[in-house]
């Protein structure tokens, strides 16, 4: 059996505070945040079956590569934050 994977990736400039995810369907979310963002944030992506693959960091910034199986679908920005978070859009 083949496992097909989707990948998306998230990016935190800690200095400014702002996050983005980029995910599957050209999707891009934008917010502000800090730690807790995104640990938040972390963990709303794993609930919906997202794995961290890898992290690196420089100077000011982190910088994920996460992966899921996926079975042709991807969820929407509703979705996937089901009303728990505002992305601010910058």
């Amino acid at each position: 059996m083949i496992i097909k994977y989707e990948y998306a990736t998230l990016e935190w400039l800690w200095d400014s505070s702002n996050l983005r995810a980029n995910l599957p369907n050209n999707q891009e979310i934008k917010m502000v945040g800090s730690y807790a963002e995104v640990v938040n944030l972390l963990t709303q992506l794993g609930s919906q079956g997202w794995d961290v693959v890898t992290c690196t960091s420089g100077s000011n910034w982190l910088f994920w590569t996460l992966k899921r199986p996926t079975d042709g679908t991807a969820l929407t920005q509703t979705e996937l934050f089901g009303g728990g978070y505002a992305p601010v859009d910058k």
